[in-house]
C-alpha cells in the first residue's frame, strides 16, 4: 500500500509492482499520458480536491474536478468503479469522449456542473461499445445545463441502474421520444430523486402535438417494475409526473413525495380524455404532497385510484377543489396515518373515512368534524391531532341532528394545540359512545375553550396548559344517567393530571362526585389557576390511594386543598375517613398560594405513612400545616410522618405552629429541616424518638429547641439571631451531638459562652467531627474558660472562610485531622496553656493523635501552637501543608521536631515571614539549646517541598538533620535569601563529614539566587540513589559535590542545568576524583554518564563544549531526550563517533545556540568512521531552531537514516546545508544537499521539481495531511 500526496508523479511509473494507491494531486501535477500501473488493483485518487472515503467497500475510486483534460487517466477508466466528474470542460459525451470502452465496470457515476456535456453516450458513431454502463447502479446528475439530446440513449440498456439522483438541471429534454425511450431503458431503477429542475414540465412525456407516441401494443414496455421510491422537489414548471400509460407499470412503488411544485396539476395525466383501467398502486404505503398550489387531482377524473397498502398520507398547502380526491379506494385494514396541513377537508373526505392516525394542521372552512367532514363519526380513528386552526369550534355538533353514537368511539389519544376558535369538544348532548376509549388528552394554547371533557372511565392522562377561558375540566352531570351501564367508576383509570396557566378555571370536576373515583391517580400538578378555590372533596381525597406526587403553585384563590362540597352528598361534613390517608404520597410541594390557611385537617391526615419530602413556601396566610378541629384538644396525640426526610418551610409569615398546640410531630427519619422567614413560629415539637441525623437550615433556632436535644448529626445553615449555641439554644450542651456543620452565619460569635454563668461540663463532649464554613461572625469556639469535657472526643476539625475568627481550638489529645483555610484574622491554631492544669488526668500527650495538618491563607497567623509545648507530642503527624501564612516565623521547636517520627510529607509555600522551619523557643524550657537530638531525624520523611519563602536562610541545622534516611524527593524554589540548605553551627568545622541522604532520588533547586552551597564547605552529600537532578538559576552556587562509594556507578537518569552563572561546579564523585559535572567558567559541561536518560542544558552562557574530552567517544546508551537551548558559546554537541552510541535517543531539541556550527563534529585527524551511513532508529522528534551559525546536522560525506522520525522542525538555520528526504519505505534521510537543491525554496512550488524542500524552514509531521518531504534518491 502506497499513500502519496503531492508526490513526485514522474517517478511513479518506476513502481512497476504497485498494487494499491491513495493519492491527491492538483491539475498542474497530473499524470503524463503514458502513465500506467500494470499491477494496480485498488486506488482512491482525487484531482483538485479531497479523496472520498466511501461508506461501502469500493476498490477503485476516481474523483476529478476543474479540469479539461482527462487523457492522463484513460488507463484507469477501463476498470473504475466509482467516478465523480465536477466542472469538467470540453467534453460533450461521457462515452466515448471520456472513455471509448464504455466504462463497463462503473457502478456509480456522479456528474456535477459539467456544462459542456451534451449526452451520456453518443451511439451515432460507429463501433459504439455494447456494454457501456452495463454495471451502473447509481447515477447522480447535479447542476447541469443540458440540451435536447442530453439523454439520447437509443438502444442503451441500464441493466443494473438502481438509483438516480437528478438535481438542479437547468434545462431538460423536450422531445417526447427521448424521455419515453429513456423510461423503457431504466427497468432496474429502484430510487429516483429529481430536485431543482426548473424547466422540467413532464417527467415522461406521452404525446407530442396531440398524437400518442407509444402504441397500445408497446405500452407494456413502458414500465419501471422495480421502482420503489420517487422524490420530486422544487421543479417550478412541472405539470404532471407520469403519463396514464405508466399507471400499471409501477407494481413495486412504495413511497411518493412531491414537494414545492407550484404548477403540478396531476400525478398521472392523459393526453386526451378516455376510459381505461383503474389506477392500481398495490404497494404504495406513503404518499406526501406539499406546497402544490395548482394541484387538482391525483389522476384524471375518469379513473379510480386503488391504494390497498396505503398507511400514511401527508398533505400540506395543496390547492384541492371540493371533492377532487373522492375517487380513492383504500383498504380498510391497512390505512393508518394521515397528516393534513392547510387542506380543504371537503376535498379529502373519502381519505378520512377509515383513517386511524390523523393530524390536521390548519383546518379550513369547517366548524366541526362531525357531521361536516364525516357523518359516520370517524369511528375508526385511534389518534387525532388538531393544530393551528381558527375556524373549528368543536369536534362534534349534536345540535344539527342525528349523529352516530359511535362518534370517535375508538379514539385513544387526542392532542389539541393552538386551536384558537375551538370552544368545546362537543356542542350539545354527548353521544352515548363519545370518546369511550380515550386514554390520553392533551390541550395547549386553546384560548377560547370554555369546557373540556366528560369524565371518562378509561382516561389515563390529562394535560391542559394555557387555555385562558377554560372554566371546567371534567363535566360529570351529563353521565350520571348512564351510571348503571358503566361497569366502573368515572375517572377510575386516571393516573396523571397536569393543569397549568388556566386563569378562569373554577372547577376541576363540575357536578356531583359520588360516581367518581381517583383510585389510580399518581401525579397531580396544578399551577397558575388563580380562580380555583379547592381541589378535592373528602370523598375524592379518600379515593387517592395511589397518589405519589402533588404539586401546587401560584394558585392565588386556593383556600383549601381538601374541603367539603355542598353537593358532595355522599360524604357527611363530620365523617371520619380511613385512618391511612394518602397512603402512597411521597412528595408534596405547595408554593405561592397567598390565601391558603392550612394544608390538612386532623384527624383527616393524622398519618401520612410514605411522605418523604414536604415543601411549603410563600403562602403568607398559612397559620397551621395540620389544623385540628375545635372540639379536639389533641392532648397526647402526634402527627405521624414516619418516612419524612426533607421538610422546608419558607416565607410563611403567619405560620404559628406546625400543628395544633398539643400535637407532637413523630418524624424519626427527618434528615433535613429548613425554616426561613417564619417569624411567628413558636411551636415545633418533634417527638423524641430516634432522631439521630438532621440538617437544619434556619434563621429561627429558638423555635426548634426541642428538636435539637437528642440529635446526633446536625447541620445548621444560615443561623440568625443567636450569638452562641450554648446556652442560648441548648443549656444542656448538645452533649448527644457527634457531627456538627455550621454554614453561612453572620451573627453566631462562638459555639459556647462560659462567661454568662454555669454551663454543662459535657458541652459537645461527644462531638467527633466539626465543620465550619462561611461563618463570617464567628470569632472563637469558646468564649471564656473551656469546660472540662469540651470537645474531648473531637477527631476532625475543619474551618473555611471564617474571616473574623481569631482563635481556633485547644490542643486536644484525640484530634486527628485539622484543616484551616482562608481565615483572615486567625492568630493561633492551638491554645495549650488552658489544659496544663489537667495534664495529670490525661493519659497521653496533647495532639498525640494528630495525623494531618493543613493551614492555608492565614495572613495573620503568628503561632501554630501558643504556649509551652512540653506536654505536646506530634508522634502521629504524617502530612503537613502550610501556605500563605505570611506572619508565621517558624513551624516547630526542636522538641516538637524531635517527636515527628512519622512525618512523611512536608510542604511549605508562600510564607513571606518564615525564617526557620525548626528553631529554639523561649518557652521550650525543657530543651537546652545545645542538646544533641537523636541522630535519626525525621526518620519517615519522604517528600519535602519549600517554595516562595523570601527570607528563609536555611532549611536544617547540622547535626540536627545530618541524616534523613527516607527522603526521596526534595524541591526548593523561589527563596531568594536561602544561602545554605544544611547549616552548620560556627563551632563545627564539618571536616570529613557528609550529609546522608541515602534514599534521595529527586532533587530540584530553582531560583535560589543567593544559594552559595548545598551545605557547609567541607561537607559532602552522600546520595547514592539520586536519579533526577535539576539546578535552575542558582548563579552563586559554587560547591555541590555528591559523594559516591568506590567503584559505584553513577545512577543519574535526568539532569537539568540552567542559568548557573560564571563559577559553578557540580560534582558526582567517587572518592572525589572522577565522573563530575562542571558548569560555569569551565568550557566542559560534564564527563561521561552512561545511565543518563534525559538531559536539559538551558541558558549556560559559558559552556563551549559539553563533553570534557571531545576526542573521546561518548557512550550514552540510555539517553532518550536531549534539549540544548540558549547556550550562546556552544560550538558542537557530540563528536561524530558518538552518533553511533545513541541507540535510544527519541527526542532532540536544539534552539537559540548562536555559535553552534555542528551537532556532530568531525575531527579528520583523530576520527576514522568506516561507515558513511549512520542510523538513528529511535529518533522520533527533531527540532532545530534559531541556529544562525549551524552549517550541518549531518557532516559532509555521511548521511543519517531516521527510520522512526515523526516530527521534523527546522527554522531560522540560514547556513545549514543538510537536506531531509524520504524514501519509499517512509524512512527520513539527512545528508548534504546538492547545490541545485539548496537554491530551491520550500514555500515556492515549481512545475519541474516542486517536491524539493529547502532545509531553512521545515514543519513536517508524518501523520498530518499535506505535509511532505522530497523523495530520497539512491546515490549511484
Amino acid at each position: 500500500m502506497l499513500s502519496f500526496t503531492i508526490a513526485n508523479l514522474s517517478e511513479l511509473n518506476s513502481l512497476s509492482r504497485l498494487t494499491a494507491l491513495t493519492l491527491t494531486v492538483s491539475t498542474d501535477q497530473c499524470f503524463q499520458e503514458n502513465f500506467v500501473f500494470p499491477k494496480l488493483q485498488s486506488y482512491n485518487i482525487g484531482v483538485n480536491g479531497y479523496i472520498e472515503i466511501p461508506r461501502k467497500l469500493i476498490s477503485r475510486i476516481l474523483r476529478i474536478r476543474d479540469s479539461s483534460s482527462l487523457n492522463a487517466f484513460k488507463e484507469l477508466f477501463r476498470n473504475v468503479e466509482r467516478l465523480s466528474l465536477e466542472n469538467i470542460m470540453e467534453h460533450k459525451t461521457v462515452v466515448p469522449n471520456v472513455d471509448q470502452w464504455g466504462l463497463n465496470e462503473l457502478t456509480s457515476l456522479q456528474l456535477t456542473s459539467c456544462d459542456d456535456l451534451e449526452c451520456l453516450i453518443d451511439t451515432t458513431r460507429e463501433q459504439s461499445p455494447a456494454t457501456a454502463f452495463s454495471n451502473l447502479v447509481n447515477l447522480d446528475i447535479v447542476a447541469i445545463s443540458v440540451s435536447n439530446e442530453w439523454l439520447y440513449v437509443v438502444d442503451l440498456k441500464f441493466k443494473k441502474l438502481g438509483a438516480a439522483v437528478i438535481t438542479s438541471i437547468r434545462e431538460y429534454m423536450e422531445r417526447a421520444n427521448s424521455s419515453s425511450t429513456l423510461a423503457q431503458t431504466l427497468v432496474h431503477l429502484e430510487e429516483l430523486w429529481i430536485k431543482g429542475s426548473n424547466s422540467l414540465e413532464h417527467l415522461i412525456t406521452e404525446a407530442e402535438n396531440g398524437d400518442e407516441i407509444i402504441s397500445n401494443k408497446d405500452r407494456s414496455l413502458l414500465c419501471w417494475p422495480k421502482l420503489k421510491s420517487l422524490v420530486i422537489a422544487s421543479c417550478e414548471s412541472l405539470r404532471y409526473v407520469f403519463p396514464i400509460t405508466l399507471a400499471q407499470g409501477l407494481p413495486h412503488l412504495e413511497s411518493v413525495q412531491i414537494i414545492d411544485c407550484p404548477q403540478l396539476m396531476h400525478v398521472f395525466n392523459m393526453a386526451k380524455e378516455e376510459y381505461g383501467h383503474d389506477i392500481l398502486l398495490p404497494r404504495l404505503q406513503s404518499l406526501r404532497l406539499e406546497y402544490l398550489l395548482n394541484f387538482r387531482n391525483f389522476c384524471p377524473r375518469n379513473y379510480f385510484v386503488m391504494l390497498p397498502s396505503l398507511k400514511g398520507f401527508q398533505a400540506c398547502s395543496i390547492g384541492l377543489p371540493r371533492g377532487s380526491m373522492t375517487r380513492f379506494h383504500i383498504h380498510e385494514g391497512l390505512w393508518s396515518r394521515s397528516l393534513l396541513m392547510d387542506v380543504p377537508l371537503q376535498a379529502v373526505k373519502e381519505l378520512l373515512q377509515n383513517v386511524k392516525y390523523l393530524t390536521l394542521n390548519g383546518v379550513m372552512y369547517q366548524k366541526n368534524l362531525v357531521p361536516n367532514v364525516d357523518q359516520k363519526g370517524l369511528n375508526e380513528l385511534n389518534f387525532l391531532a388538531l393544530k393551528g386552526g381558527e375556524e373549528l369550534e368543536c369536534l362534534i355538533d349534536t345540535t344539527q341532528g342525528h349523529v352516530s353514537t359511535n362518534t370517535f368511539f375508538n379514539l385513544v389519544e387526542l392532542v389539541i394545540e393552538e386551536m384558537n376558535g375551538l370552544k368545546m369538544l362537543c356542542n350539545g348532548q354527548f353521544p352515548k359512545g363519545f370518546l369511550q376509549k380515550l386514554e390520553k388528552l392533551t390541550t395547549r394554547n386553546c384560548m377560547e375553550m370554555v369546557s373540556l371533557s366528560p369524565a371518562l372511565q378509561n382516561l389515563k392522562e390529562v394535560e391542559v396548559i394555557n387555555c385562558s377561558q377554560l372554566q371546567e375540566v371534567f363535566q360529570i352531570d351529563e353521565f350520571l344517567h348512564d351510571t348503571k351501564e358503566n361497569q366502573g367508576l368515572l375517572l377510575s383509570n386516571l393516573t396523571l393530571m397536569e393543569l397549568n396557566s388556566l386563569p378562569e378555571l373554577n372547577w376541576v370536576w363540575k357536578g356531583s362526585t359520588r360516581f367518581v373515583s381517583l383510585q389510580s391517580l399518581k401525579f397531580v400538578e396544578i399551577s397558575c389557576c388563580n380562580r380555583l378555590k379547592h381541589l378535592f372533596s373528602p370523598s375524592l381525597a379518600q379515593s387517592l390511594v395511589l397518589l405519589q406526587q402533588l404539586k401546587i403553585d401560584h394558585c392565588d384563590g386556593l383556600q383549601h386543598i381538601i374541603t367539603e362540597l355542598v353537593y358532595d352528598d355522599g360524604i357527611e361534613t363530620n365523617a371520619h375517613l380511613h385512618f391511612s390517608f394518602l397512603p402512597k404520597l411521597e412528595t408534596l410541594r405547595i408554593s405561592h398560594c397567598p390565601i391558603l390557611e392550612n394544608i390538612f385537617q386532623i384527624p383527616l391526615a393524622q398519618v401520612l405513612p410514605r411522605l418523604k419530602s414536604f415543601w411549603i413556601t410563600d403562602s403568607p396566610q398559612l397559620q397551621q400545616v395540620f389544623h385540628g378541629a375545635k372540639e379536639k384538644n389533641g392532648v397526647d396525640c402526634a402527627i405521624a410522618l414516619p418516612c419524612l426526610q426533607d421538610l422546608l418551610l419558607v416565607n410563611l409569615i403567619n405560620l404559628s405552629c406546625f400543628s395544633s398546640e398539643n400535637f407532637l410531630i413523630s418524624s424519626p427519619s427527618l434528615e433535613k429541616l429548613e425554616v426561613w422567614n417564619c417569624p411567628k413560629l413558636a411551636n415545633f415539637n418533634i417527638q423524641k424518638e430516634v432522631n439521630e441525623k438532621i440538617q437544619v437550615e434556619s434563621d429561627q433556632l429558638h423555635a426548634l429547641k426541642e428538636l435539637l436535644h437528642n440529635v446526633k448529626n446536625l447541620t445548621l445553615d444560615g443561623v440568625k439571631n443567636q450569638k452562641n449555641l450554648i446556652p442560648n439554644v441548648d443549656p444542656k450542651g448538645l452533649n448527644e451531638l457527634t457531627f456538627l456543620t455550621l454554614k453561612d452565619g453572620e451573627e453566631l460569635e462562638c459555639l459556647i459562652d462560659t462567661t454568662q454563668g454555669h454551663v454543662s461540663s459535657n458541652a459537645f463532649s461527644n462531638l467527633v467531627e466539626l465543620f465550619i464554613e462561611q461563618m463570617t461572625g464567628l470569632k472563637m469556639l469558646c468564649n471564656g474558660g473551656f469546660p472540662k469535657g469540651f470537645l474531648q472526643k473531637l477527631k476532625t476539625l475543619e474551618a473555611r472562610n471564617c474571616m473574623e475568627m481569631a482563635f481556633l481550638s485547644p490542643a486536644l489529645q484525640n484530634l486527628e485531622e485539622v484543616k484551616v483555610i482562608n481565615c483572615g484574622q486567625l492568630q493561633e491554631v492551638f491554645q495549650i496553656d488552658e489544659f496544663l492544669h489537667d495534664t495529670k488526668e490525661n493519659q497521653g500527650s496533647l495532639l498525640s493523635n494528630l495525623t494531618l495538618m493543613e493551614l492555608e491563607l492565614l495572613p495573620e497567623l503568628k503561632w501554630i501552637w501558643k504556649g509551652s509545648t512540653c506536654f505536646v507530642s506530634l508522634q502521629s503527624l504524617k502530612f503537613v501543608e502550610i501556605s500563605y501564612c505570611n506572619r508565621l516565623k517558624h513551624l516547630f521547636s526542636p522538641s516538637l521536631a524531635q517527636s515527628l517520627v512519622l512525618l512523611e510529607q512536608l510542604q511549605i509555600d508562600h510564607c513571606d515571614g518564615l525564617q526557620h522551619i525548626i528553631t529554639e523557643l523561649d518557652c521550650d524550657d525543657e530543651i537546652e539549646t545545645n542538646t544533641h537530638l537523636h541522630s535519626s531525624f525525621l526518620p519517615k520523611l519522604e517528600t519535602l517541598r519549600i517554595s516562595h519563602c523570601p527570607i528563609l536562610e536555611n532549611i536544617f541545622q547540622i547535626p540536627l538533620a545530618q541524616v534523613l534516611p527516607r527522603l526521596k524527593s526534595f524541591w526548593i524554589s523561589n527563596s531568594p535569601q536561602l544561602q545554605q540548605v544544611f547549616h552548620v553551627a560556627k563551632e563545627k568545622n564539618g571536616v570529613d563529614c557528609a550529609i546522608a541522604l541515602p534514599s534521595l532520588q529527586d532533587l530540584l533547586l530553582v531560583n535560589l539566587i543567593n544559594l552559595s552551597c548545598f551545605c557547609s564547605e567541607n561537607f559532602l552529600i552522600s546520595s547514592p540513589s539520586l536519579e533526577k537532578l535539576g539546578v535552575w538559576n542558582c548563579p552563586k552556587l559554587t560547591n555541590f559535590t555528591i559523594q559516591k562509594e568506590v567503584n559505584e556507578q553513577v545512577l543519574l537518569k535526568e539532569l537539568l542545568l540552567s542559568k548557573l552563572g560564571n563559577s559553578c561546579q557540580l560534582r558526582v564523585s567517587a572518592n572525589c576524583s572522577q565522573d563530575y559535572v562542571a558548569v560555569g567558567s569551565h568550557e566542559e559541561a560534564f564527563h561521561v554518564h552512561g545511565h543518563i536518560r534525559e538531559l536539559y542544558l538551558l541558558d549556560l552562557s559559558e559552556v563551549c563544549i559539553i563533553w570534557k574530552d571531545v576526542t573521546q567517544v561518548v557512550t550514552l546508551k540510555n539517553l532518550t531526550i536531549l534539549k540544548v537551548i540558549d547556550c550562546k558559546r556552544l560550538r558542537c554537541l557530540f563528536p561524530l563517533g558518538s552518533a553511533c552510541c545513541l541507540p535510544k535517543l527519541e527526542k532532540l531539541t536544539v534552539k537559540g545556540n548562536s555559535k553552534l556550527e555542528q551537532l556532530f563534529e568531525l575531527e579528520d585527524e583523530v576520527e576514522v568512521i568506516p561507515e558513511k551511513e549512520i542510523k538513528f532508529d529511535q529518533l522520533k522528534y527533531l527540532s532545530l531552531k534559531d541556529l544562525p551559525s549551524l552549517i550541518d546536522f549531518c557532516p559532509r560525506g555521511y548521511h543519517f537514516v531516521l527510520s522512526a522520525l515523526i516530527s521534523l522542525k527546522v527554522r531560522e538555520c540560514p547556513k545549514m546545508t543538510t537536506g531531509f528526504f524520504i524514501d519509499s519505505e517512509e524512512y527520513v534521510h539527512a545528508k548534504i544537499e546538492t547545490p541545485q537543491l539548496v537554491e530551491q525554496d520550500t514555500t515556492e512550488e515549481s512545475v519541474t521539481d516542486q517536491n524539493v524542500v529547502h532545509t531553512q524552514t521545515i514543519d513536517w509531521y508524518r501523520q498530518r495531511p499535506g505535509d511532505h518531504l522530497p523523495p530520497y534518491k539512491e546515490e549511484l
